[in-house]
């Protein structure tokens, strides 16, 4: 009785002092990245994309590289295309578009500078569908 109770107590034991270095140096590790994640992590903005979008932002927001603006739209109307600038004052889409979305509800990563975004549906950036947005 003495030895199977002794047997069970070296087990436990073990098992404890495992689990518990175990637990021990792993709250260090995970817990190393966590104070930066504020920092990494973007801003989302939604953007109701239709022909009174010239005006958004309505408040003096601060975008940074990375933010993401949410496009929200019918999309049986209209698309979503990202330009230059060239091509945003001419409301023309460039011959080779790299990016026409979609979708209706686009997530759009803002590079650093100027973002200038267009409706390619025909006459629709003509009546006031376009927008830029300036990240830091």
């Amino acid at each position: 009785m003495a030895a199977a109770g002794r047997h069970r107590h070296h087990l436990h034991h073990h098992h404890g002092h495992k689990s518990h270095e175990t637990v021990h140096f792993k709250p260090s590790t995970d817990t190393v990245p966590f104070p930066s994640i504020p920092w990494i992590v973007p801003a989302v903005y939604n953007v109701s994309w239709n022909f009174n979008v010239k005006d958004w932002p309505h408040s003096n927001s601060t975008f940074r590289a990375g933010d993401i603006l949410v496009f929200n739209y019918d999309q049986d109307l209209h698309n979503v295309v990202p330009v230059d600038e060239a091509n945003y004052l001419n409301c023309s889409i460039p011959e080779v578009a790299a990016v026409i979305y979609n979708s209706g509800h686009d997530s759009i990563v803002l590079g650093p500078g100027t973002n200038y975004f267009i409706c390619g549906t025909m006459g629709h950036c003509i009546a006031g569908m376009l927008m830029n947005v300036t990240a830091t």
